[in-house]
């Protein structure tokens, strides 16, 4: 089938400025649409809520013939994204003369008794996708499966072995996967790990325990966790606008996810019990679904009566439930640290400042005081390992210890 046109386009045609319905080439990122525009050389554009939605592919498999047309998808973006893949896996198994995914999954047998590696990916991710997986999660999943596709020669999941994720997949990802990690490869391999661990998991559906086995990880460089010292938070809130210190307060007080704060809302808190309720919210949409706690366990948050008084307060000049929503539209703010950065500069402090840093403070003062258990329940981590990563340890180099460092050092070496 040399010169058939195999790969499947996804397209939204609307009305434009002359009236016409032109098709626009749909833009993925992350394996999800993202953007469309007529052309290469046209700019991307949003895509349109209103269009029609079409799969354009080849008209056949007559190598003579390589016209393509556009058939038509049902629904809004959503259940035509849905309708895309199917046709897509259909489309493909068609030319590789194999069964389809709704004959796959009802068990039907493929031509030779075998399962291909593309059928065993598909029903799996099928699987996925009836399991309510979150989309991220399931184009995380999707990604990695797709690449593993290509970097393999091989056609059955019974040709596979360890040495296939580990060795030809991780050579294709260091040659392909784009370097955004430092190019350090001792960071690049958290993303090799995370991916060959989603290949893996689908290995265990038609191997046992998977393929990998145990110690298959490829070595990381492990960062020293850091937070932030009392006195870059004192001058931090010496600096802050009341509007600012209540923020950096909330961080500290919660050592929430950064989502997790941008989605809170006065009815989170319960005033009587002085808790923050970390909670799914069916009503806000963020990516395309409907926000939820990332682990996907709901947890509450002790909070200082003091702080929850100041914050009822603040909610009686606000018309909005969102409690740090942003200023024009009032919507869910997904850039709050700016307001870390304002404080930052106006205290004449230098470095990087990240959100996240204080989630480590809050979480590693947690562990000082109630210990790694307790920590994990306030952090809303599934593993006590992951807990542990956020102990902060003590930096040596830290000016205010600075004089005990040396006398440390004088007793050492006495001349």
């Amino acid at each position: 089938m040399a010169g058939v046109a195999k790969k499947i386009g996804f397209a939204v045609a609307f009305k434009v400025a002359d009236g016409s319905y032109p098709r626009h080439a749909i833009v993925f990122k992350r394996n999800i649409p993202w953007r469309c525009k007529l052309n290469a050389d046209a700019p991307e554009i949003a895509i349109p809520k209103d269009g029609a939605f079409y799969a354009v592919h080849a008209k056949g498999v007559n190598t003579l013939k390589p016209e393509t047309r556009a058939t038509p998808l049902p629904g809004n973006l959503d259940a035509a994204f849905d309708a895309f893949r199917q046709f897509e896996a259909d489309y493909q198994r068609k030319l590789a003369g194999v069964a389809l995914a709704t004959e796959f999954v009802a068990n039907k047998p493929a031509p030779n008794g075998r399962v291909t590696i593309a059928d065993s990916i598909e029903k799996y991710l099928l699987k996925c996708k009836s399991a309510g997986l979150r989309k991220t999660t399931i184009a995380a999943y999707e990604g990695a499966l797709e690449d593993f596709k290509v970097s393999t020669d091989k056609t059955y999941v019974d040709e596979l072995g360890k040495e296939d994720i580990t060795g030809v997949y991780c050579s294709w990802m260091r040659s392909n996967v784009r370097k955004n990690v430092g190019n350090k490869d001792g960071q690049r391999n958290i993303t090799f790990n995370k991916r060959m661990g989603f290949v893996n998991t689908w290995t265990e559906t038609f191997s046992g325990h998977g393929l990998l086995g145990k110690d298959w990880k490829l070595p990381v460089v492990k960062k020293t966790p850091d937070k932030y010292d009392a006195e870059t938070i004192t001058a931090l809130l010496k600096a802050a606008t009341p509007e600012e210190s209540i923020r950096i307060r909330f961080y500290l007080y919660t050592g929430c996810r950064d989502m997790e704060v941008a989605t809170a809302e006065y009815s989170d808190i319960d005033v009587k019990t002085g808790t923050f309720h970390v909670q799914a919210k069916p009503h806000i949409i963020v990516h395309g679904e409907s926000w939820q706690p990332k682990t996907g366990e709901e947890r509450r948050q002790p909070l200082p009566k003091d702080f929850v008084k100041e914050l009822m307060e603040r909610k009686k000049h606000s018309d909005n439930n969102l409690i740090f929503p942003t200023r024009r539209s009032g919507n869910v703010d997904n850039d709050l640290i700016q307001f870390l950065k304002d404080a930052a500069t106006r205290a004449g402090l230098e470095g990087r400042f990240t959100l996240h840093k204080f989630r480590r403070t809050a979480i590693s003062h947690a562990i000082d005081k109630f210990g790694v258990r307790m920590a994990m329940s306030f952090a809303g981590h599934s593993n006590i390992a992951t807990t542990n990563k956020y102990a902060a340890r003590e930096d040596m180099t830290n000016p205010k210890i600075r004089q005990e460092v040396e006398a440390s050092f004088a007793d050492l070496v006495k001349a």
